[in-house]
C-alpha cells in the first residue's frame, strides 16, 4: 500500500460537525490503492482501546489521483470528546492502522496514537440551508438588460444592439429589469444575480463612486425598492455585487486622501506606496494593476466597521437577499468572518456568493461566506465541449475533483456557470454550436450545485470575452432562439420540480467515449443521469432493468425510436431515469 498516498488531518476540510449529534469524516488514498477503510471510534473516557465501535466508511469519490472515503458518526446526546483511527486495508492484501502518530501494523494501540475531536460548537456546524440549495441564478448586466419605460442616460446612448465596448452606453435600468419579471419567472429562475448598481464612471459599474447611492443612469431608490419587492411577490430573490476589495478614484475617502496624504483619516484605507499620488503611474495598489480602482485595504478596522454598514444598509433599507462579493480571494480571510457574521446577525438566511476563480475552500472554510463562483466548474465543461482537451472519462475524473474540494453541504450551494460578465460567453466558446451549449446547461441542471445562467444564454447571444460578451439582451423574437430557450425553460422546470437535483449526492456511474453517467441520490431516492457529449450515438454500457425513464432530450431531430430504445444514448442528448 502508498502509504505516502494517505491523506487525513483534523481539520475542518477532513471532519466536521453537522449538528449536535452528527460528526462527518473524509479520508483520501492513492486512487485504486486501498480496497476498505474502517473508522474504529469511541468514548475518550473509554479505557478499554480495543472495545471501539466500528464503521466501513464508503468510497465515494475517484479523480485518478485519489480516492476519498466518507463516513458518519451519530450519537446522543451528542458528538463529543471522541477518540478515533483508522484501519486501513490495502489492495495488495496489507492491513494498516492510521491515527495521529501515522501509521501501525498492530491493532493494539496508545491513547496517543489516536486522534481526537472535541466539541461540536454549533457556530462550526455545516447544516444545510434547503433554500440556498434551490438556487437557479440568473446574472444580469444592468446597462445591457432593458431599458423600460423612463429613461435616467447621464451619458449619450448607443442604439440598443449596438456592438458593446468598454465605453459604450445602451441605457438599460433598474425599471426595465423590474418590466421583464413575468419573462425571468416564465424562465423558472429564482434569484438574480445584478452586476454593480452603485453610483460610478463606468459602464460597468466597478469603479464605484458611493455605496449608498443608485447609478442615476440605472434610476431611482424607488425605482430600486419596486424591483426587489415585485421580484419578491414572484418569490425571486435578488442579490447585489458588492465591490469591497477597491473602489473608483472619484470615491470620497480616496480623493480625501489625495487631497490631505498622510493627515487623512483615510490614509490607511489603502495601501499607499508614496505620495503625492499620481494616477498616471500609479503609485498605490490597484486591482488588477487598473489605475482607476485603488485596492482597499481591509484590514483596517474603520474600513471594515465602513462596509459593513453598506452591507447592512441594503438589507435592511431594500430588502436584498444577499451579496455577490467581488475579488473575494483578494481580500482578508477574517474580514469575510467579520462581515458574514454580521449580515447574518440581520437576515439569518443571506446569501453571501464570493467570487474567485480557484478552489474556493478558503472563502467558505469556518462558515464565512456561503458559496463562491464555481470557475472551476465552467473548466471542466470548456475541457470536454469546447476544447477537446479530455474526453468523456476525463471530464469524469473532474467532476469528481470537484466534489472533493468541499463539504457536500457547500457544495450543493456552489454557483455553477459556464459563463459570466468576465469570459467569452459559451455559444462562442463552442464556436456557435448550440448543441453543445445544451449539453453544457444539461449538466449543469444535473450536477451538484446550483446553475447559474448568464442573460441571454438562453436566447443564443454569443461574445467574445469582454466587453463583447457584454451585449445588449435580444428582445426582438426574430432573433431569439426559441428552441434554445424552450431547452432552458424545460430543464430548469425539471429541476425544479425534483428535489433529488438540489438535494442529492453525486457518485460516479460510467464514463465511456463521450458519454457519462452518474447517480443522484438523496435518503430513499435514486436517480440516474446520461449525458452524451459527442456527434454519435454510443451504446448504454448498464443495465436498466430496475431503472424508469423520467426525461428525454436530444439537442438533434427527435424519433420516435429514441423513447423505445433504452440501450442506445444518441449524440449530444440527456436521460434520466429513477430507480423504481
Amino acid at each position: 500500500m502508498n502509504e505516502a498516498g494517505v491523506l487525513f488531518r483534523p481539520t475542518e476540510d477532513f471532519i466536521y460537525a453537522i449538528s449536535r449529534t452528527e460528526l462527518d469524516l473524509v479520508i483520501q488514498t492513492a486512487s485504486e490503492d486501498v480496497s476498505e477503510i474502517f473508522l474504529e471510534y469511541g468514548k475518550r473516557e473509554e479505557e478499554d482501546l480495543h472495545n471501539m465501535s466500528v464503521v466501513k466508511m464508503w468510497k465515494e469519490y475517484s479523480d485518478g489521483i485519489h480516492d476519498q472515503f466518507r463516513s458518519r458518526i451519530c450519537l446522543t446526546p451528542i458528538v463529543a470528546y471522541l477518540r478515533y483511527r483508522f484501519c486501513i486495508k490495502g489492495a495488495d492484501g496489507s492491513v494498516n492502522w492510521y491515527g495521529s502518530e501515522g501509521f501501525c501494523s498492530s491493532g493494539s494501540a496508545t491513547a496517543r496514537e489516536f486522534f481526537e475531536f472535541q466539541w461540536p460548537n454549533p457556530a462550526d456546524y455545516r447544516a444545510i440551508d434547503p433554500e440556498k440549495q434551490k438556487m437557479i441564478y440568473y446574472q444580469i448586466f444592468p446597462d445591457r438588460f432593458f431599458r423600460g419605460k423612463g429613461s435616467y442616460a447621464e451619458h449619450s446612448l448607443e442604439p440598443w444592439g449596438s456592438i458593446p465596448n468598454r465605453l459604450n452606453y445602451m441605457g438599460g435600468t433598474l425599471e426595465g429589469i423590474a418590466a421583464k419579471l413575468p419573462y425571468l419567472s416564465d424562465l423558472g429562475i429564482n434569484c438574480i444575480y445584478l452586476n454593480p448598481i452603485f453610483a460610478a464612471r463606468s459602464n460597468h459599474k466597478y469603479d464605484t463612486q458611493d455605496y449608498y447611492k443608485i447609478d442615476p443612469g440605472f434610476g431611482s431608490e424607488d425605482d430600486f425598492r419596486k424591483l426587489v419587492d415585485q421580484a419578491h411577490e414572484r418569490k425571486i430573490k435578488v442579490i447585489l455585487d458588492g465591490v469591497f476589495n477597491h473602489s473608483g478614484i472619484d470615491w470620497n475617502p480616496f480623493q480625501d486622501v489625495i487631497k490631505k496624504g498622510e493627515d487623512s483619516a483615510y490614509f490607511d484605507w489603502f495601501f499607499i506606496n508614496k505620495y503625492p499620488i499620481d494616477i498616471d503611474t500609479s503609485n498605490y495598489d490597484c486591482v488588477g494593476f487598473y489605475p482607476w480602482m485603488p485596492k482597499i485595504n481591509l484590514a483596517n478596522r474603520q474600513a471594515q466597521d465602513y462596509f459593513i454598514s453598506v452591507g447592512k444598509y441594503w438589507i435592511e433599507e431594500f430588502g436584498i437577499d444577499g451579496w455577490r462579493l467581488d475579488v473575494a480571494d483578494e481580500v482578508p480571510t477574517r474580514f469575510w468572518e467579520r462581515f458574514a457574521f454580521e449580515m447574518r446577525s440581520v437576515k439569518p438566511e443571506v446569501i453571501l456568493l464570493g467570487e474567485t476563480w480557484i478552489d474556493a475552500f478558503r472563502l467558505i472554510s469556518g462558515n464565512r461566506l456561503s458559496s463562491a463562483m464555481n470557475y472551476l466548474f465552467r473548466d471542466a465543461v470548456i475541457a470536454w465541449l469546447a476544447e477537446n482537451r479530455i474526453d468523456a472519462k476525463g471530464f469524469d475524473r473532474r467532476l469528481n475533483h470537484l466534489s472533493m474540494l468541499y463539504p457536500f453541504e457547500i457544495l450543493t450551494q456552489m454557483y455553477n456557470l459556464i459563463d459570466s460578465h468576465d469570459t467569452a460567453r459559451f455559444l462562442f466558446t463552442v464556436k456557435g454550436d448550440v448543441r453543445k451549449l445544451k449539453v453544457a446547461v444539461a449538466i449543469q441542471m444535473t450536477f451538484v450545485g446550483c446553475p447559474a445562467v448568464y442573460y441571454g444564454d438562453e436566447l443564443g447571444m454569443s461574445g467574445d470575452n469582454d466587453p463583447l460578451c457584454r451585449g445588449c439582451m435580444v428582445w426582438d423574437s426574430e432573433e431569439q432562439n426559441q428552441d434554445l430557450l424552450d431547452w432552458y425553460k424545460r430543464l430548469i422546470s425539471f429541476r425544479r420540480q425534483h428535489d433529488i437535483l438540489a438535494k442529492g449526492r453525486f457518485k460516479s456511474a460510467f464514463a465511456s467515449e463521450n458519454v457519462i453517467g452518474f447517480y443522484r441520490f438523496y435518503q430513499d431516492e435514486y436517480s440516474l443521469i446520461m449525458i452524451n457529449g459527442g456527434e454519435t450515438s454510443s451504446k448504454i454500457p448498464m443495465e436498466l432493468g430496475e431503472w424508469k425513464e423520467q426525461l428525454y432530450m436530444t439537442a438533434e431531430e427527435e424519433r420516435e425510436q429514441d423513447y423505445l430504445d433504452r440501450e442506445v444514448l444518441r449524440a449530444y442528448s440527456l436521460r434520466v431515469f429513477t430507480k423504481i
